[in-house]
């Protein structure tokens, strides 16, 4: 179990992260917020990274803010941009990163392993540089996991990887979250839905919701709309309303809105999807 208490960070006069208490157990939990809105503050903090301005960050029971050795034996991350040392062979990397880790038994056999589960066997004597984008960020859920860490944090780990690679990467971190605690923070919302078992909405620095997925579309019923209209019509309702959707049909547009009660006009009420929910929570800001 990890468990937040009263976490706060602040830079000046800009409180990042605003007295957060949480509680995680094992499975994925998506951290869901726009820029600015506390997600990395807060990952880095439970990684050690950034001292808080206060609160606790306690592993079975144990203030990892205060022993770095349950830090660095229960914890793996995986950061936006992880760097790479582009000559290096793929199993060499594991291997110097393992050593830096601190890990001697069987550690061939481990990076062989962890490979494996990456799906990046055959490519093990590649250099890094030949990789793809996707292949990179396999290499670096490998090495998060050298240490068989209970607890796993990915900071925005689907950026810029293509529709094939993002599948893939969505599974794997699905079925890392059987056994360990995955902290998964980004703002594709199609990651979210498709792996999270609790989503945390986080807004200027503080909690706003959590839930499972199915809580959040339920919550947005009958308050995502439909109208086909005129385009002048639409340009009009895109000013009062929150617009996660407009497309042209012939000399026509249809917008599709989310707004609390129905909007005045001939609309109809649609099925939630969650960028409909993320527009709900983050209506007048763009992505980060």
């Amino acid at each position: 179990m990890l468990k937040l208490e009263n976490i706060k960070k602040n830079y000046s006069k800009k409180m990042a992260v605003d007295n957060i208490s949480f509680e995680f157990n094992n499975g994925v939990y998506g951290l869901l917020g726009s820029n600015g809105a506390g997600k990395t503050t807060l990952i880095n903090i439970i990684c050690g990274l950034v001292k808080p301005s206060g609160g606790k960050v306690i592993f079975n029971n144990k203030d990892i803010l205060l022993d770095k050795t349950i830090l660095l034996n229960s914890i793996g991350y995986l950061p936006q941009h992880f760097s790479y040392y582009p000559n290096f062979l793929a199993l060499d990397f594991l291997r110097y990163m393992g050593v830096l880790k601190g890990i001697e038994e069987n550690l061939d056999e481990k990076c062989e392993e962890l490979l494996k589960l990456v799906g990046l066997s055959k490519e093990s004597q590649n250099k890094i540089k030949t990789f793809s984008g996707g292949m990179k960020q396999r290499l670096g859920i490998a090495q998060s996991l050298l240490n068989d860490p209970k607890v796993l944090v990915l900071d925005e780990p689907t950026v810029g990887l293509d529709p094939k690679e993002r599948i893939r990467f969505r599974n794997l971190i699905s079925s890392l979250g059987k056994e360990r605690i995955v902290i998964l923070s980004t703002h594709i919302v199609g990651d979210i839905e498709s792996i999270a078992n609790e989503i945390i909405i986080l807004k200027e620095g503080n909690i706003v919701d959590t839930g499972k997925p199915t809580y959040f579309l339920d919550k947005l019923s009958n308050k995502v709309w439909e109208i086909e209209t005129d385009f002048d019509s639409a340009e009009c309702l895109k000013l009062d309303y929150t617009v996660s959707n407009q497309r042209v049909n012939g000399d026509k547009m249809i917008l599709r809105i989310v707004s609390d009660s129905i909007p005045n006009g001939n609309f109809k009420s649609v099925t939630p999807n969650f960028e409909d929910v993320y527009l709900y929570y983050f209506p007048n800001q763009g992505e980060s």
